[in-house]
């Protein structure tokens, strides 16, 4: 920290506790390394597995907030700090962005944090076994953010009297925007995220600081040259483009990310954020409807081209302009930390550990074993002891079905189900598994009866009932009705419509949805489906079947 002042102290200070809160990056990718002055062996990076039963057993403490439990071995002032960041980071996204954009969710994010002496000792002996008779060395990740279907966990090592920045919220942004149904458009989501890199948090406000276009050499160009020749891309082909994640981005790509972030500024900042109400009405109705020139002027009050001027004509203002939007307060609340049942030990300990077994199956499945017996043991005591939680019910079964168990998994899924748990994916999996079982004893040329459609169409119809809304659930559900004796009821057919319209990049939901309303005598509302899916199609052959569906609809109509 180079400055003294007491503000440039609450700044650092405030920065620091955000990157400990952090929201750590999505699937920190897995390391192959050598520590400096260490043998050849190569290092082998591995989520952390750092919490056995030998030796004194910890103190575990717990905090639930809306929407996040937090389990921590950590000093109270500490955890309590890291949670008052956490909360604060929520309002502060809520002053660039309406909570309406961002995905919901009814299962809660949980996080766990250990500071750096105990994930130090805890870790030894884990290593050592791990390590023994191979010739890969093993660390394990300090931080690290994990994401399921339906759910996400941080582990975190805490030190609070370090200034060690980890990569700050970007990536929890991005899951936030890129899972929310129905889904966002791909210039609002980059534009968003490369505006929210332009921001710095501070007690009281959003700092923003200067746009960067395409470079830092081309930004200062900008800025001492106004008159500086730039490419934009025209709105039409700005709104087409898709995201991509590239490892070398074109220049094209490039000019795209950076006009997006710079539209998004635009109409956050310019004139006092006069335009930002726009902004969020036009993409409201790109959930109906496809970008055009009347849509954009109905919203923006301008066409495409003087948009496009404007957006020209701001470039060289905001790759210099220092702003700020003024942050809420955050609702006084005190929040206190308890001593944590072993029920909630289990459950959150025991979750993210089966969390860790797919990301470590991907990436280094010689290790896989342990970790499914770790999460095994750790959910499985609290399940001897008597222990009939439907949330670690729910967790034994996604453990067995991420493990190729599916016997077990269905038994501890129906009890879960059976129990109302709130966990999409439970119901999911376990619809998933009584299809199978189905199948395999009918064989793959029989219909599914009328009792045995309902019993896979049970858990399915309860999860829409539940956040956040999986596209697995309802690609499905039209599998099991294309596969039922009886057409689709016209309950099912409205529900299987609305999932389509939401999810149009599910080329198989989308297909069988067209079909059931062609037999259903329903042209137009195939037609409609038609248009929706025919932008997200790449596939050649799929494309030509839409448009070949197209040109017959057309006839029909």
């Amino acid at each position: 920290m180079t400055s003294s002042s007491p503000l440039a102290a609450r700044r650092f200070s405030f920065l620091r506790t955000l990157a400990l809160a952090g929201v750590f990056a999505a699937g920190a990718s897995l390391l192959h390394s050598q520590e400096p002055g260490a043998s050849s062996e190569p290092v082998v990076m591995l989520p952390p597995m750092t919490v056995t039963d030998q030796g004194a057993p910890l103190k575990w403490r717990y905090l639930e907030m809306p929407g996040l439990e937090i389990l921590s071995v950590c000093d109270d002032s500490t955890g309590i700090a890291f949670a008052q960041r956490l909360r604060r980071l929520d309002d502060v996204l809520r002053v660039i962005l309406p909570p309406r954009f961002i995905v919901r969710t009814a299962v809660s994010e949980t996080m766990i944090l250990l500071d750096e002496k105990t994930g130090q000792a805890r870790s030894r002996e884990v290593l050592a076994d791990m390590s023994k008779n191979g010739k890969t060395r093993v660390r394990f990740l300090p931080n690290l953010r994990l994401i399921d279907l339906d759910a996400t966990g941080v582990f975190a090592i805490v030190q609070p009297n370090s200034s060690t920045s980890f990569t700050y919220a970007k990536d929890r942004i991005a899951f936030l925007l890129e899972r929310r149904v129905p889904r966002l458009p791909g210039w609002f989501v980059e534009g968003l995220l490369g505006f929210y890199e332009q921001l710095e948090l501070t007690d009281r406000n959003v700092d923003i600081r200067p746009a960067v276009w395409i470079s830092g050499e081309e930004s200062m160009a900008l800025r001492n040259d106004s008159e500086r020749p730039r490419t934009l891309l025209p709105l039409p082909e700005f709104f087409a483009r898709q995201r991509t994640k590239v490892e070398k981005p074109t220049e094209l790509d490039r000019v795209w990310r950076a006009q997006c972030a710079l539209f998004v500024r635009w109409a956050t900042v310019e004139n006092k954020g006069s335009n930002k109400e726009a902004l969020w009405k036009f993409v409201d109705r790109l959930e109906q409807e496809a970008p055009t020139e009347a849509l954009f002027r109905e919203c923006f009050g301008i066409g495409y081209s003087d948009m496009r001027d404007q957006l020209s004509d701001y470039l060289s203002t905001a790759t210099e302009e220092r702003t700020a939007l003024a942050a809420p307060p955050t609702p006084r609340q005190r929040l206190r930390f308890r001593a944590a049942t072993d029920l909630e030990v289990a459950r959150i300990r025991g979750e993210w550990e089966r969390m860790e077994i797919a990301y470590v199956r991907a990436r280094t499945p010689m290790y896989v074993d342990k970790y499914i017996e770790q999460a095994r043991r750790t959910l499985g005591k609290a399940y001897e002891r008597g222990e009939k939680d439907p949330r670690l019910l729910a967790s034994l079964g996604l453990t067995e079905v991420d493990s190729g168990n599916p016997g077990s998994a269905r038994l501890f899924l129906e009890a879960a189900v059976q129990a109302k748990v709130v966990r999409p994916r439970a119901y999911y999996e376990l619809a998933r598994l009584r299809y199978e079982a189905i199948v395999t004893e009918i064989g793959p040329e029989k219909r599914l009866t009328e009792r045995q459609t309902t019993e896979v169409m049970a858990p399915l119809l309860a999860a829409r009932r539940q956040q956040p809304p999986l596209p697995q659930i309802y690609a499905l559900m039209a599998n099991t009705l294309a596969r039922s004796e009886a057409p689709p009821t016209a309950e099912q057919l409205a529900t299987l419509h609305d999932s389509a319209r939401s999810f149009p990049w599910i080329t198989e939901l989308m297909l069988r949805t067209i079909v059931f309303h062609v037999a259903g005598g329903q042209p137009a509302a195939a037609a409609n489906l038609v248009d929706l899916a025919l932008p997200h199609t790449t596939d050649p052959e799929t494309r030509a079947k839409l448009e070949r569906a197209r040109a017959g609809l057309a006839g029909i109509n």
